[in-house]
Order: structure tokens, then sequence, then C-alpha cells
């Protein structure tokens, strides 16, 4: 009955060790962390120098470009070829920009994207699909630009650290926490069955 209870007892505790490990995967599976991704381009004059009308002729049609109906459409595809099934629809890719996607222009020439999404992965992916479906929908047209001004990728995508939330921590002691408390109802069960055993195998030496 000792060596009984001693391997249940390791057998326990290796379990609750394993669901441990095991709760933070499905907790960042349940409830990603949220993040920040930020991409950067910069207009693209193949080595010469552009006046400010050009590059502020750039502006304004990279600005009007990054919700154009068009691009969407052609970013959801994109999305949809790189596994990103919830942006694979133009609709869907649309609400998610007009929501998430915050464009801004630190410089002359420059234009900021920043997307929140939940994962690391997924958002980075994300944004990184979208630039470059911006990047060559806006060189595609350049002609239509003074100067047949085009763009660049001046900063891939990247995620900013650290994630703007997370809990992921308190749904993975909830299921460790969850998963220990039953491992110790089982081992207590199991102790008592054993036990019980025990005793009553003693009482009928003793008879």
């Amino acid at each position: 009955a000792r060596n009984k209870t001693m391997s249940a007892s390791f057998f326990v505790a290796m379990a609750i060790a394993v669901v441990g490990v095991l709760s933070f995967a499905v907790a960042d599976h349940v409830a990603p962390a949220t993040y920040a991704a930020t991409a950067e381009l910069a207009v693209d004059g193949r080595g010469r120098d552009l006046s400010p009308d050009e590059i502020d002729e750039w502006q304004r049609y990279i600005a009007g470009l990054v919700m154009d109906p068009g691009l969407i459409e052609i970013a959801s595809d994109r999305m949809r070829k790189r596994g990103l099934v919830s942006l694979a629809r133009a609709p869907e890719l649309r609400s998610r920009l007009e929501q998430d996607l915050t464009v801004s222009s630190p410089a002359p020439g420059r234009l900021q994207l920043e997307l929140i999404g939940e994962g690391a992965g997924p958002t980075r992916r994300a944004l990184d699909t979208y630039v470059i479906s911006l990047v060559a929908q806006s060189n595609a047209t350049k002609q239509q630009r003074a100067g047949g001004t085009g763009s660049r990728v001046q900063a891939d995508a990247a995620i900013v650290d650290p994630p703007l939330a997370d809990d992921r921590m308190t749904y993975a002691a909830t299921f460790g926490g969850g998963a220990a408390g039953a491992g110790l109802l089982i081992g207590l069960l199991a102790y008592r069955r054993l036990r019980a055993q025990h005793t009553r195998f003693e009482q009928g030496v003793i008879d």
C-alpha cells in the first residue's frame, strides 16, 4: 500500500506539472495577448531628389489609398493566401482596418501604420501583408502622380513590446489551479482508498 501510494503521488505530481505547462499554451490560444505592430513606408524617387510638391502629392495619394476599396480587395486575397482566414474577405478586412489601423506621418515623405490585434504572429503578419499590398498598388499607379513617385518599405512590420493587454497568466492560473485541484482530489481519494484497504488487511491479520 505504501509503494502504491508513493507511485500514485509521483504520477499525480507529474500530471500537475504537465498540466501547468499546457495551461499556458491553452491560455495563449483562448485569450491571446493584444499587441501593436508598426510598419513604415517612404516615398521613392528612384535616386532623384524630389520637390516638396512631389512629396506632398505622394503623401496625399498614399494616405487616400490606405482605405481604397480596390486595395482592400487585393489585400484580402493576399490575406487568404497567407492563412489569415478572418481577413480573407474585403468587408471583414475593411472593418478590421477601420477599427484597429492607425495611420500617421512622422515626417514629410513617410507614412507609419500601426495595427492592433490579438496574438503577435497574426498581427504582424496581417500588417506585413497589407503593407506589401499597399506598396505594390502604389507603384502600379505611380504614373498617375506628378513625377511618377513610387513607394518603398522603410521599416518592415514589427511587434511593439510589451503587449498592450495580456490576460494569459490569469487564464493559465485558472486552468492550472483547476487541474491541480482535480489532481489533488484524485490523489486524496486514492490515498483514502489505499488506507482503508490497509486497515482492513491489518484487521484480517489480527483476527
